[in-house]
């Protein structure tokens, strides 16, 4: 972020080129975006990005020739929402943008600077911060009002448009929230292909937050929101003995994870 003499914030995305370290011909630009709400932030019907109040707290992501930018607040200094900006890699023209509490208020992304990951078929899965989650659902199990604060989020593209094609959400949500106890501080882990009993193949991503549980979810069902229990394929609570700030690490069918103040846990994965 930069400011200019006229006290204007500005953020640009930059690409360089590796042998020289020169800026390429399209570069920088400048982030701008908006999204169709009545949220924080939001004129006559649209959320608007204002450089001022973002930071991009976690790593970048390239995939399929875009570069998705991820954008947490300063320190929850409302007015903020959760955006994902994307750009083409090559000219660094504006491609995807998504609000993900749009008419709401909060859920950034931040992760501790970890980046989300990408997982087969182009998904894009990762966790966000305290912030407006939906009261009324659609057939589909998805907020009416499209608000996905402090959740384990699944994005897609299709027809050029990226939104969110799958999540899941805490039976206690809304008071982690209040709490600031979010997910949002962990970031998601994609496993590779598992081989379980009866030789099924099962594809799972994992994370962890604020609260010290561990969920495990099934990437191509991930459990959406109910208000009396968690349905994903596994969740380990209180698993973490603090809260957790950063990404686990998968090796050797071993799942690392490095709580605040304590030493890095391995789970060991048995059975799926």
């Amino acid at each position: 972020m930069s400011k200019d003499p006229q006290g204007h914030y500005h953020q640009r995305l930059y690409a360089l080129d590796l042998a020289t370290g020169a800026e390429r011909r399209s570069s920088p630009v400048t982030i701008r975006a908006s999204y169709p709400g009545t949220g924080d932030g939001s004129d006559d019907g649209h959320v608007l990005f204002n450089p001022a109040q973002y930071k991009e707290r976690p790593g970048l992501l390239l995939l399929r020739g875009v570069v998705y930018t991820f954008w947490s607040s300063n320190c929850d200094h409302r007015p903020y929402t959760g955006w994902v900006i994307g750009y083409a890699a090559h000219g660094l023209r504006s491609k995807r943008v998504l609000d993900l509490t749009p008419n709401g208020h909060d859920g950034a992304i931040w992760a501790s600077g970890a980046g989300p990951a990408a997982g087969p078929g182009g998904h894009i899965y990762f966790l966000d911060g305290n912030g407006s989650f939906g009261r009324r659902f659609d057939s589909r199990g998805f907020p009416i009002d499209h608000d996905f604060g402090n959740a384990f989020i699944r994005l897609s593209v299709s027809g050029g448009r990226i939104r969110v094609s799958d999540y899941f959400n805490m039976d206690h949500t809304r008071a982690e929230s209040r709490a600031d106890e979010d997910l949002g501080s962990g970031g998601a882990l994609v496993l590779p292909p598992l081989r379980g009993q009866l030789k099924r193949i099962r594809k799972l991503a994992i994370g962890a937050g604020k609260d010290g549980h561990i969920y495990v979810v099934n990437r191509n069902d991930m459990g959406g929101f109910h208000p009396e229990r968690n349905d994903i394929w596994q969740e380990l609570p209180h698993a973490l003995k603090g809260p957790e700030f950063g990404m686990p690490a998968y090796f050797n069918h071993e799942i690392y994870f490095g709580a605040v103040g304590q030493p890095i846990r391995a789970f060991r994965i048995q059975g799926t």
